[in-house]
């Protein structure tokens, strides 16, 4: 099964990198510059997991949070949040899923695989391995070598 990830972030170079990044690990990746498109496609395409920008929530995340939230089909549905330098992450952990992360730029790609990957598809102990080099220069990076550094969680 193809995992679906909805990327919601108003930067466009946000959104390519994720794209790029979880496409080459495999996953279906759809893409929202706003919270109001990202509703619609989260209701429309229910995506496995939602990457969302943490400086949305100032703006209309939270009614994108409780919508998802008050469906029964998005209500477990796992979010890593992005946090930009110097944000204080305590709005995230207030809205947070369980099942989420945060994850606080700048970041290399295979963190973020990293986390969705961790998300989606809990392993004891297996890491995906040989992500495929990309014009950021993503290769043979194992996720097992990136668990022995602290997560960044909400």
């Amino acid at each position: 099964m193809q995992h679906t990830v909805l990327v919601i972030d108003d930067q466009w170079s946000m959104q390519e990198l994720a794209r790029v990044v979880l496409q080459t690990a495999g996953y279906r990746v759809l893409l929202a510059g706003d919270t109001i498109t990202g509703l619609v496609l989260a209701r429309m395409e229910q995506p496995s997991l939602l990457i969302l920008d943490y400086s949305l929530l100032s703006v209309s995340a939270g009614h994108l949070l409780d919508a998802l939230h008050d469906d029964p089909k998005s209500a477990p549905l796992p979010i890593v949040f992005i946090i930009n330098p110097g944000d204080d992450p305590g709005r995230a952990r207030a809205a947070a899923p369980a099942r989420s992360a945060c994850l606080r730029k700048p970041f290399h790609p295979a963190v973020l695989l990293q986390l969705v990957d961790r998300l989606l598809v809990p392993r004891v102990g297996a890491g995906r391995r040989g992500v495929a080099q990309t014009r950021w220069g993503i290769q043979n990076v194992t996720a097992m070598h990136l668990e022995k550094q602290p997560p960044n969680s909400c």
